[in-house]
């Protein structure tokens, strides 16, 4: 009966270790932010982003079409970083001159 007990309290005694190890190894939360924009300024050929709530990293992504191979392309402005407590953060524009084309879409890309 006492080997019995012991199997048992062993058994139990894993199961314990493995959940705290478990809990202990649980990724993080990702950080997120939200109220994003990335408004087109057509005129200017250019996209401003920027997030208003929550914290994390984020960037402007933008589709930029041209009438000449490879027809269409993705750029990004560099990532900025927005902490709780901030107001506004801006990533900066992406300018589609720069690159000899015209944008037609824009977002922001917040998996930094």
């Amino acid at each position: 009966m006492k080997t019995i007990l012991r199997r048992i309290a062993a058994s139990g005694l894993g199961v314990g270790l493995t959940a705290a190890a478990i809990v202990l190894t649980a990724p993080e939360a990702a950080a997120t932010v939200y109220n994003c924009v990335a408004p087109i300024d057509t005129n200017l050929n250019e996209v401003r982003g920027w997030c208003d709530s929550g914290f994390g990293g984020f960037r402007v992504g933008a589709t930029c079409y041209s009438p000449h191979y490879p027809y269409s392309i993705d750029i990004y402005s560099p990532y900025v970083s927005r902490s709780s407590a901030s107001g506004r953060v801006y990533t900066g524009w992406l300018e589609g001159d720069h690159y000899n084309c015209h944008i037609g879409k824009a977002w922001i890309d917040a998996s930094s």
